[in-house]
């Protein structure tokens, strides 16, 4: 069976163009065998695939076997557009030579002193054991190290799964810093993110969310920002610059009864109120304006919050610090 598996994803693979083989592992979990995907960025691109990909057999119907670029916006696949095409080029145009993979290389070409080097500058915790684990063991241990993430998934009632979430984010994200002002004698207080703003943020998310599409609404936490996903994206009558500056009052929520019940509860205030007061809490906090991203069929919503430029600061100078140590 696992064979049979791997055989067909081989399959699949050989109709991507260039070709691209992702690395394949079988773990055991739980008394299970999974099939685990690794599927790093290639250098040979932008790549093409069929517009169908299972055989007549398997999808019931013709193949349409045309080659097409495609993106991943979010969670979605969608067919690039002529300009994202034109980016995807640029892009693999422009990769440095340092970030391209050498097929040919092997373990002799490594040299321990630079890898040493790297995990001293980036505050690893491998180096504690730079003296007993050999260069093999470091290079899989870094890696493992780089792609480790963690999710966490909210269950229970939309209000809830809000109210965990933003629990969350209050006690593991918001940091507050405060400042000593020359002239006055309050001293300045601000956060790395203002909680008002990413609260905002994250309930108009629910409250435009399709809920006929099994697609749930994700906050991705980075060390310089946070993003809040949602689909679809704004009604395509809502002009984005207007969006973005505050300025469009929406003529009704996709979710009236969710709106209704939150403006109950105190998670919502009224509407249309949402992207103004989440530019009025970043202009009280001192942070930068948000951004919102979405596509053409506004199949997708990407709101960023950036962090404070103090943090970012200490972040810089934590790096340049230990890059110097």
């Amino acid at each position: 069976m696992l064979d049979d598996i791997q055989l067909k994803i081989f399959q699949y693979c050989n109709k991507i163009e260039p070709r691209y083989i992702p690395k394949i592992e079988i773990m055991e979990y739980q008394g299970a065998n999974l099939v685990y995907l690794k599927c790093a960025a290639g250098d040979a691109g932008p790549y093409q695939a069929p517009v169908d990909v299972y055989s007549k057999k398997e999808a019931g119907k013709e193949q349409d076997r045309t080659m097409k670029y495609w993106i991943r916006p979010a969670s979605l696949t969608v067919e690039a557009k002529q300009s994202e095409i034109a980016e995807l080029f640029e892009k693999f145009a422009a990769m440095p030579f340092v970030d391209r993979i050498n097929s040919r290389v092997s373990m002799d070409h490594m040299r321990r002193g630079y890898l040493e080097d790297f995990i001293r500058e980036s505050n690893s915790s491998l180096i504690e054991e730079l003296n007993v684990r050999s260069l093999e063991d470091l290079l899989v241990s870094e890696e493992a190290e780089a792609s480790d993430f963690t999710e966490k998934t909210f269950y229970g009632p939309i209000w809830k799964q809000v109210r965990d979430a933003l629990d969350y984010i209050k006690t593991t994200v918001i940091e507050e810093k405060v400042v000593k002002v020359d002239g006055r004698a309050e001293a300045g207080r601000f956060f790395n993110y203002p909680y008002n703003a990413l609260e905002e943020a994250l309930v108009n998310a629910v409250l435009h969310k399709n809920y006929k599409e099994d697609v749930p609404v994700e906050i991705r936490i980075y060390l310089d920002q946070v993003q809040i996903i949602n689909f679809p994206g704004p009604d395509h009558y809502i002009d984005m610059e207007k969006f973005a500056a505050g300025k469009v009052q929406a003529r009704r929520y996709r979710n009236p009864k969710i709106g209704e019940f939150f403006k109950e509860i105190d998670l919502s205030e009224k509407k249309s109120t949402g992207i103004s007061k989440i530019l009025r809490e970043l202009k009280r906090n001192g942070s930068p304006m948000p951004e919102f991203e979405t596509d053409v069929d506004r199949t997708y919503m990407i709101t960023t919050i950036k962090i404070h430029e103090r943090f970012e600061m200490e972040n810089e100078n934590f790096a340049q610090k230990m890059s110097e140590v």
